[in-house]
């Protein structure tokens, strides 16, 4: 949720050098263009605050509400094609 903090284990970093931290978000949001900061103090006694924009796009459920529409499309047409056919049928049996 928005304002929720993680605290992570100390440690410590050497002048010029750099650390990979991770976590696990175990129920990250559905959908979801979040924002996350990350804030550390320095040696002279300042914070150091990095922020990053984490993207979170459903892709499976979007990519089969897309295969779903098309092949519901597909049918469709099909129906129609079918239905023209027998009509021009019906109209070639009456004349």
């Amino acid at each position: 949720m928005a304002g929720d903090r993680l605290d992570f284990p100390h440690f410590t970093i050497l002048a010029r050098s750099q650390r990979t931290i991770t976590t696990r978000w175990i129920a990250p949001h559905f959908f979801c263009v979040c924002q996350t900061s990350l804030t550390f103090p320095t040696a002279n006694g300042k914070h150091l605050t990095r922020t990053a924009r984490i993207v979170i796009v459903p892709l499976p459920q979007i990519l089969g509400l897309l295969a779903a529409a098309l092949r519901l499309f597909l049918l469709t047409r099909k129906g129609v094609h079918y239905q023209k056919a027998l009509l021009n049928a019906a109209r070639g049996n009456r004349q």
